[in-house]
């Protein structure tokens, strides 16, 4: 939301802007229409899709006031450069000449909101589960953390952010596994033929990326969890013992995600964060967290709970497991989850809270 228009959505305080509250509501209307087999609402309205129109016309009612808003704050301050998104793209329109509507503007800054939010955070929940899954890979993490960043500090440079390659290792490999986008929508722009199977021009095609990135052929032991693949070979030849061509979480060719790298950026700085600064610990170990497909693919039950990181304190490995398996950890913890996945908080020395 800061990125896009400059506000700060504060959703750990406050309900957060009218425009999160309108986000919110819209990506259920728009997960039911996903899995709906036939195209009713064209002909009949039910209550669900006259909720969804609703509110569409009230985010269309915001962002018109919004772009306004800026259009003013623009004019008034001539100086000014872009802060955000929306500033950004007023800015280019006018240097080159070009008028942006309202609605060009809407669909742009809807797309990046509905396209980045909720992959990126369903991402992270899914690293987050598999932070607790393997602990011995978490703690290789947080090593390669610490040596980059100060105690209780955060990336704050592009470079440091690059700097973190078995954490990129990491997070590629729970993106192989989970995609938070598992599918991708393509269409046939000439006749072609693929393992046999004549498709004329215009076909649409519905791709299951998890289905390449893990065949065989594609990524040895594809079904095992292995971020080394993503290293370099010892010999030093910097060659990839896989097909990264069969690994494609954010698209490819001409249409590839534009908010990729700063999705990525956003990822490591939040991972850093938390590596840095907190223990990580399943509340309920034994039970499964499993797939659940909306727009995206998130985690159901992932409930974690977060434990402040002493600093001088030892590898919670070092401790030995605790009765259930899972590293021990103190009790001291404050966990905030939703149905939705995970969410995180600030913990504090006090009594486990469950959300």
């Amino acid at each position: 939301m800061q990125l896009a228009f400059g506000i700060d959505p504060n959703t750990l305080e406050t309900p957060g802007p009218v425009i999160q509250q309108h986000l919110e509501k819209i990506g259920p209307g728009l997960q039911r229409r996903f899995f709906t087999l036939f195209p009713y609402w064209r002909l009949v309205r039910l209550p669900p899709d006259r909720a969804l129109d609703r509110a569409v016309k009230e985010l269309e009612r915001e962002v018109e006031a919004v772009v306004r808003a800026t259009r003013e704050h623009m004019a008034a301050h001539p100086g000014h450069g872009p802060t955000n998104f929306l500033e950004a793209m007023l800015v280019i329109a006018e240097r080159e000449g070009s008028t942006l509507t309202s609605a060009e503007l809407l669909a742009h800054t809807s797309q990046l909101l509905l396209a980045g939010e909720d992959t990126t955070s369903y991402t992270v929940s899914w690293i987050v589960h598999y932070f607790t899954r393997f602990p011995e890979a978490f703690l290789r993490v947080r090593r390669e953390v610490d040596d980059l960043i100060a105690p209780a500090a955060a990336l704050d440079e592009l470079e440091q952010a690059n700097r973190l390659p078995f954490l990129d290792a990491f997070c590629n490999e729970v993106m192989r596994l989970k995609p938070a986008a598992p599918h991708m929508a393509l269409e046939a722009l000439e006749d072609t033929e693929m393992l046999g199977c004549r498709l004329p021009k215009g076909t649409k095609l519905f791709v299951l990326l998890r289905y390449a990135a893990t065949r065989e052929e594609h990524f040895a032991g594809g079904d095992r969890f292995d971020p080394e693949r993503w290293l370099p070979r010892p010999t030093g030849n910097g060659k990839q013992p896989h097909n990264t061509q069969a690994f494609v979480p954010f698209g490819a060719g001409p249409r590839i995600c534009p908010g990729r790298n700063l999705a990525m950026l956003e990822i490591r700085t939040v991972l850093a964060m938390l590596c840095r600064n907190f223990d990580l610990e399943p509340v309920n170990p034994g039970r499964e967290v499993r797939e659940k497909m909306a727009v995206v693919m998130r985690p159901d039950q992932l409930h974690v709970r977060l434990k402040r990181r002493s600093l001088d304190q030892q590898d919670p490995l070092k401790n030995g497991p605790g009765p259930d398996g899972t590293p021990h950890l103190s009790r001291s913890s404050i966990n905030r989850s939703s149905r939705q996945g995970l969410l995180m908080t600030e913990a504090v020395d006090t009594k486990p809270m469950e959300w």
